[in-house]
């Protein structure tokens, strides 16, 4: 059946997540669900449900006036090699027609270790000789994932509210580090 996440990995997600819930409302009392949910038809309301899931911003694809954007929040190296692949198989068609941007959002984690998994992914995927193996992005932005930072009141209200954006060029050391490491 066709998942409503994409990526083949969301394949064993889902398998889980059946086992789960069905074990679950078995345990609950609902006596309609298979014992062996693994050998017996799927009940209509489970295959619905992964039909039809969502999950912003993982494994996403989002077109625009502008363009197709593939979103993702990847951030451990096994979500960074399954990214890349998904990101290979999806770019392929229009490798040579579309403008490729990676913006890497990054700062507390082992952002060089995450970059080459990524990369990495991207060309085994991708096939050696590939354009897309071999520049999988036009542009590459490595931008800090602290946005701003919050007013030192004690005021939770007013914390979550009141911030000011002045990041400073010292934060951006990291960044400047990917960029040249890439």
């Amino acid at each position: 059946m066709e998942l409503g996440l994409a990526g083949d990995f969301q394949k064993i997600n889902a398998s889980l997540a059946i086992a789960v819930a069905a074990t679950h409302l078995r345990n609950m009392g609902y006596s309609d669900i298979p014992e062996d949910i693994t050998s017996s038809p799927l009940p209509e309301k489970f295959r619905r449900a992964l039909e039809t899931a969502s999950w912003p911003g993982r494994c996403e694809t989002r077109d625009c006036r502008s363009g197709r954007f593939h979103l993702d929040g990847a951030h451990t190296v096994e979500s960074m090699d399954l990214v890349g692949s998904w990101f290979a198989k999806k770019a392929a068609p229009q490798q040579d027609s579309a403008k490729r941007v990676l913006i890497f959002n990054q700062s507390t984690r082992d952002a060089f270790t995450l970059v080459r998994h990524l990369r990495d992914s991207i060309r085994q995927t991708a096939g050696a000789g590939s354009s897309l193996a071999e520049k999988p992005f036009h542009h590459v932005i490595f931008c800090s994932n602290i946005a701003w930072e919050k007013d030192e009141t004690a005021d939770m209200e007013r914390a979550s509210m009141t911030f000011h954006g002045n990041a400073g060029e010292e934060n951006l050391n990291l960044q400047a580090q990917l960029s040249t490491y890439w």
